[in-house]
């Protein structure tokens, strides 16, 4: 059996992790819809621990993001949001958030 393209076990793996999060709002060419119920839950969300208790997630430094990227993001739905918020941060798209967050 010959192996798959890199990219086509990329798609796969992306469509296998939004699975939870609206791929029902996919279609097949990846053209991504989010939820804005997830995006508001998202924006509203606070870290559970450690040194940033409290504070959103969207609103995390992007050093520490970045530091779970590389260590690995913990299991389930807190894991696949800080995953969600370091893709945000690396393509600068905080911004997006601004009218989402409750006070």
């Amino acid at each position: 059996m010959q192996a798959l393209p890199f990219y086509l076990d990329e798609a796969t793996h992306a469509k296998q992790r939004y699975a939870k999060w609206g791929a029902d709002k996919m279609d097949e060419n990846m053209d991504c819809r989010p939820d804005p119920e997830i995006l508001i839950q998202l924006a509203n969300t606070r870290m559970p621990f450690g040194k940033y208790k409290d504070r959103r997630l969207i609103d995390l430094p992007e050093p520490y993001v970045v530091w779970f990227s590389q260590k690995g993001f913990p299991h389930g739905k807190l894991g696949d949001m800080l995953q969600m918020v370091y893709e945000i941060k690396v393509n600068g798209l905080e911004y997006l958030f601004n009218r989402l967050k409750s006070d």
